[in-house]
Order: C-alpha cells, then structure tokens, then sequence
C-alpha cells in the first residue's frame, strides 16, 4: 500500500442559489490550501477527489491550482436532498487508488465530513473509528497513520 494520507475537506460556505462558493468560501478554500502546504511541504503524488456538485467543484480546482495536484471528479462523493452517503462507496473509491498516489484530499459534504474521516483512519491506517468532530465548512481533517490534524 503506497497512501500514507488521507485530506477530507469539506466544501465552504457557498451562495445556496448559484451553488457557487461565495467571496468568502473563496478564502476558506485558498487558507486551506495553504495549511495543506505548511503541514505536508512536498506534495507530489497526490490526486484531489470531488463531488460533482459546483462548491465542491470550485473548492477542488483552488485546492489543484495552489497543490498543483490534478482533480477527478466523481459522483462517490455528492449528497443532496435526493442522494444519502454512502460511505462504503466512497472508502472502495479510495481504495481502488490507494495504490497509485500517496496523498488522496477528498473534497465533500456535511454527509461525509462526519463519517469519512472515521472510517478512512480504520479503512487505510487501522485506527480506531473513535472521535473526529463534525467538520465545519471550510475545514478538513488530515488523517494519517496514528493521528489526524483538523484544519480550521
């Protein structure tokens, strides 16, 4: 197994009616960049996963331009009013990568900023499913073998 972390980020604050990111959800994503780099300087093989949904979409590509790391979108990882999580899903998602990048950033919603980082520290690191707060828009978990940082 070549992944040594895992980022799941959840989108931030976004205009309800465009689904855009906001002015200021614009910052929340730039900030996060920024933190990624001061806490992993070198990220090289590294991929960004994203919901199709357009916030998570904006949110990817600021964190891709600042990482320079490439996107791929996938529908694993949306939830909206019609479409619940499915964490399984999006743990064999991962893990059909996990071969192929040493850093995976998830970008996502309420639904799986809740359980992701859970399951993602038992699934890749063999933790424990123990607590990780609800993530907040604009922030992201760092998880990794034997800790996991919140980015605020």
């Amino acid at each position: 197994m070549r992944l040594s972390t895992v980022i799941i980020v959840r989108h931030p604050e976004y205009d309800s009616k465009s689904g855009s990111l906001t002015p200021e959800g614009i910052k929340q994503a730039s900030s996060l960049a920024m933190q990624i780099t001061d806490k992993i300087p070198s990220i090289e093989n590294a991929l960004i996963v994203t919901s199709t949904a357009k916030r998570a979409v904006e949110t990817a590509d600021i964190l891709s331009h600042a990482l320079r790391v490439p996107v791929e979108q996938s529908d694993a990882f949306l939830t909206d009013a019609h479409t619940d999580e499915d964490i399984p899903a999006a743990i064999e998602f991962i893990k059909a990568k996990q071969d192929d990048y040493d850093v995976i950033i998830v970008v996502t919603h309420l639904e799986y900023a809740d359980a992701l980082p859970r399951a993602c520290n038992h699934a890749f690191f063999g933790g424990s499913t123990g607590y990780f707060c609800c993530l907040q828009t604009g922030q992201a978990y760092i998880v990794q073998p034997g800790k996991a940082i919140l980015l605020r």
